[in-house]
């Protein structure tokens, strides 16, 4: 684990109370300022080497990799000279900046650099935009990928990662924020200096107990436990508990991301992250190709003291709203491409006569005819908002187009789908529908709370009762929580006797061990899970012209592609088959696709790329009386990237839900 250096703050740069805003231009740094916020870039690599907040340096002293804040990708094609698709942006030393200034509508003076590379053996060009504003501690963020054209016989691929890395080298940071709920202190160098590397990017920190990030959190690190799903998420970041200043990257807009509301990703580790595309937890990437062309952003980079730290956390979240600083954004989309308006974007209201048990829902516009997950159009950006207990939701400021309506709600199986919503520049789209429950016939049983989550069983989203900040179970590495201790014998639970939040886990795997407590793999008892269940004479009356219809909802599937969608070469198979026997016959499979795998399980996901599949049980296959299902994944099965090669294939259930009816 890299730790910030134990250093002193760098001193701040000071300029001249001349204007509300100003720039400085030297041949080694580009920097734009004003009363209380230096940004300052390095000329030579591209990335932030100082930024200071009231005359306090939050990043330190640059050094090598750390000290500085940065722009990178994996997805920049291995053409020669490079070996590798992974790629500093900015660091050709050829980049252009250029400084743009202005003022919004209500008087405001604000200042901007923009960075502009192209990598010209690949034609690709990146953009990073920097804006600061009179009387804001904040830094407005873009970024900006576009292949013009692409060059023949270069095969582009998918666009793996693109992010920002806020990567400090100073002792002013003492807690990591990923929300209100997930705080702590950042591991002690003590901590570090005996810590056991278990897996990836994960360290077992047990040997020194009195350790307060030990004693509150966990006695792992790993740097996925911080990470959020942006659904609700609105602002993640680092507290200093001695100069009590919080820095913060608030998602105030995430139209130019990708991945939608179901999306989780790193915010921060010993970092601060700012992922516009990864697949980290197998969320959907993009192909690149001539004319690919998306913005990202805006992102407001936000510095705040002089509280505690959840009082400063909620003073940035309420940065996280589309309707922040228009005025601003639409003073500078002149100099933004691809940014809209208030003018050219319209709104969407609608009125949705939800199922009945729904609550929890979401409304989400994203590329027609794909799901929203897959939404990978560049020229199509992704929208959502809740939907109020009587089923209202409006989402502002969509630009205007044709969008795919997806709905989804806790408590209902299924979501709404509708094609084709139009949103007109100016106007407001109203509409209403009514979203009719997916129904198979009459419900015998159901397991879990279809909320596109494996929350709710044990080791889901449970607190941590033996850790001061009582964390969510699941964010702790996977191999704190031995499925074998668990579950002896297995899984086997009865409907109606059995508790889903006791007897039910989290992860289904093929195999278990590999661990930091358990470095043999056990395969007996684990790779099937066996459902019990009762049939009444009057469920059971005429069965042999029925059908059972099970729905099995996935947050997450494991195949052993990993988190990588491509084939996986050191396997068999890159799929996975999820099977169900009843009563003791045959199988029905469902094969689940290399490219809808995710790493979520062992990347202390809960809800991760979903999918869900109905299997049709023939009624002469059940009965009156007790009945016995099974699911099944392979027998010892395991795949994956090189970091999690010998790992178990696994599925996360959302819920699950047994229907008998007529064939339809």
């Amino acid at each position: 684990m890299l730790l910030f250096a134990w250093i002193p703050l760098a001193l701040a740069f000071v300029r001249p109370a001349l204007a509300a805003v100003g720039s400085e231009n030297t041949t080694t740094t580009i920097s734009i300022y004003n009363d209380r916020l230096l940004v300052s870039i390095n000329k030579a690599n591209g990335a932030v080497n100082k930024l200071n907040f009231d005359n306090t340096s939050l990043l330190g002293v640059p050094s090598g990799s750390i000290g500085k804040w940065y722009f990178d990708v994996q997805g920049v094609p291995a053409v020669a000279p490079a070996t590798s698709r992974y790629y500093e942006i900015g660091t050709s030393k050829v980049a252009k900046f250029e400084v743009v200034s202005g003022k919004d509508s209500k008087g405001f003076a604000w200042i901007g650099v923009i960075m502009t590379e192209t990598v010209l053996r690949v034609n690709m060009v990146f953009k990073r935009y920097f804006f600061i504003k009179d009387g804001e501690t904040g830094v407005h963020t873009f970024a900006r990928i576009t292949l013009p054209q692409a060059v023949d016989g270069v095969n582009y691929g998918q666009l793996g990662e693109f992010r920002t890395v806020f990567r400090p080298n100073t002792n002013l940071w003492t807690h990591l924020v990923t929300n209100s709920v997930q705080y702590g202190h950042l591991p002690s160098a003590a901590a570090i200096a005996k810590q056991v590397t278990v897996q990836d990017a994960t360290w077992y920190l047990g040997n020194t107990p009195e350790d307060p990030y030990v004693s509150e959190q966990s006695d792992y690190f790993t740097k996925y436990e911080w990470a959020a799903q942006y659904g609700d998420h609105k602002a993640h970041g680092f507290y200093s508990e001695g100069s009590t200043i919080g820095l913060w990257t608030v998602y105030n807009n995430l139209e130019g991301y990708l991945g939608g509301p179901l999306r989780s990703d790193l915010v921060v580790d010993t970092n601060i992250y700012d992922y516009y595309v990864s697949n980290h937890r197998g969320a959907s990437t993009p192909y690149l190709g001539t004319g690919y062309d998306r913005l990202f952003g805006p992102t407001f980079v936000y510095a705040n003291k002089g509280g505690a730290m959840l009082d400063l956390l909620a003073d940035a979240e309420k940065f996280a709203t589309p309707d922040f600083d228009v005025e601003f954004y639409d003073s500078i989309a002149p100099y933004v491409e691809g940014f809209a308006t208030s003018a050219q974007r319209g709104a969407f209201s609608a009125k949705i006569q939800l199922p009945k048990g729904a609550f929890d829902g979401k409304a989400i516009l994203t590329q027609v005819g794909v799901d929203h997950q897959d939404s990978m159009d560049s020229t199509v950006g992704q929208y959502w908002a809740n939907i109020t207990t009587n089923g209202k939701v409006t989402i502002p400021r969509v630009k205007p187009g044709k969008y795919r309506l997806t709905c989804y709600a806790s408590g209902v199986f299924g979501d709404y789908i509708y094609d084709n919503v139009v949103i007109t520049a100016g106007k407001t789209t109203s509409r209403s529908w009514s979203w009719s429950p997916d129904q198979n016939g009459a419900e015998i049983w159901r397991i879990g709370v279809p909320d596109k989550s494996a929350g709710e069983y044990l080791h889901g989203l449970a607190k941590d009762p033996n850790h001061t900040n009582h964390p969510e179970e699941h964010r702790a590495y996977y191999g704190q929580w031995d499925f074998v201790n668990d579950f002896p014998t297995g899984v086997n639970y009865t409907v109606g006797v059995s508790d889903y939040a006791k007897d039910w886990n989290y992860i289904h795997y093929s195999r278990y061990g590999g661990t930091y407590t358990r470095k043999e793999y056990v395969l007996d008892n684990v790779n099937e899970w066996t459902i019990n269940f009762e049939l009444t004479a009057k469920q059971a009356v005429d069965l042999p012209s029925k059908i059972g219809t099970l729905t099995v909802q996935l947050a997450a599937a494991r195949t052993p592609s990993g988190n990588l969608d491509v084939p996986e070469p050191s396997s068999n198979s890159s799929d996975l088959d999820l099977s169900v026997i009843s009563n003791d016959n045959a199988p029905l499979v469902w094969t689940i696709p290399y490219y809808h795998s995710s790493s979520c399980s062992q990347r202390s996901g809960i809800e991760c790329y979903n999918i869900a599949n109905k299997y049709k049980i023939p009624g002469s296959q059940l009965k009156q009386g007790w009945n016995k299902l099974v699911l099944a994944l392979p027998y010892n099965a395991s795949g994956g990237d090189a970091n999690f090669r010998q790992y178990s294939v696994d599925v996360m259930y959302d819920a699950i839900r047994l229907e008998v009816g007529k064939d339809s």
